[in-house]
């Protein structure tokens, strides 16, 4: 596979077209049908989509596992039934005071219990959740577990009111929008939203679907898995490569260095060139992924 065929691109996604669409112009640009995101953003969002192309496909877990950084803009004294501008107004309560915001801020902060839109693309028996609200069929999510790092108010024009929130994979702003709405004794919901960080990686360095290059845009899979600190590199001796691409067991005598470290591990070789994503669990290697992408 050539460079633009087997990549990882950041994608600064515009308001007004979902992220399957954005994808659209990768694959006509980089010539190949195989392109996937870690972390979809909602039609009415904006911000950093994770894209990967052909082989590099299969390394998305590792990107939507990463922490990501929205700012987000809420609605006070309205609920949407989607939760988002898109929706239609199902609620109404008088707007909160900016000190009854900051008393209810800090019961969402860490690991916590969060009920999913029932706009969604969760399944539900097999089923898209928002398919099945759209035919008015009945039917609850489950609360999930999530973690929420920090929410920062960075200002509050009543009765909009603008965050910062880092958090897990997972969270769902638009709920954070309402619960945060009816904890301050109110409703809420999620009027804009961009996602400007996943893990190092950020809206700066990121292009947009229009300006996207294929020659200039397609990022190598060691440089991206650098950034990720969890990962450990470790270079493979020159006459083990081949075992490595061939998917042989990996033993202890494949490296010059002793890797006791349990977690994952970036394989690569003298040159840096990625062979492939290794988990090293009770002493044994197992394979992720078998490169090498170019």
């Amino acid at each position: 596979m050539t460079k633009t065929e087997s990549g990882i691109i950041l994608l600064d996604k515009p308001v007004g077209i979902t992220s399957f669409q954005a994808l659209d112009t990768i694959k006509k640009r980089t010539g190949t049908i195989k392109v996937g995101h870690a972390g979809t953003l909602d039609k009415f969002a904006t911000g950093l989509l994770i894209v990967l192309t052909g082989k590099c496909t299969k390394l998305s877990s590792i990107f939507m596992n990463l922490t990501k950084e929205y700012r987000a803009t809420v609605y006070l004294g309205r609920e949407t039934d989607t939760l988002d501008p898109e929706g239609e107004v199902i609620a109404e309560a008088p707007v909160p005071s900016l000190e009854a915001i900051e008393e209810a801020v800090p019961s969402f902060l860490g690991s916590v219990f969060q009920r999913p839109p029932l706009y969604s693309a969760l399944h539900v028996d097999g089923s898209r959740a928002h398919a099945l609200i759209r035919k008015g069929t009945s039917f609850t999510l489950a609360e999930r577990n999530i973690d929420i790092h920090s929410i920062e108010i960075t200002g509050y024009a009543p009765p909009e009111l603008t965050i910062k929130v880092t958090c897990s994979k997972g969270t769902y702003i638009r709920s954070l929008a309402r619960d945060l709405g009816e904890k301050a004794g109110s409703k809420g919901y999620l009027v804009k939203l961009e996602r400007t960080g996943i893990g190092a990686f950020c809206t700066d360095s990121a292009v947009s679907p229009q300006e996207f290059n294929p020659e200039e845009d397609v990022r190598d899979v060691i440089t991206m898995l650098d950034k990720i600190p969890d990962i450990i590199q470790a270079k493979v001796r020159s006459s083990c490569i081949q075992k490595v691409l061939n998917g042989a067991e990996i033993l202890t005598d494949f490296f010059d260095t002793t890797y006791s470290i349990q977690g994952l591990y970036a394989l690569v070789d003298d040159n840096n060139r990625f062979l492939a994503l290794a988990e090293q669990k009770d002493n044994r290697f197992t394979y992720h992924f078998v490169g090498p992408c170019l």
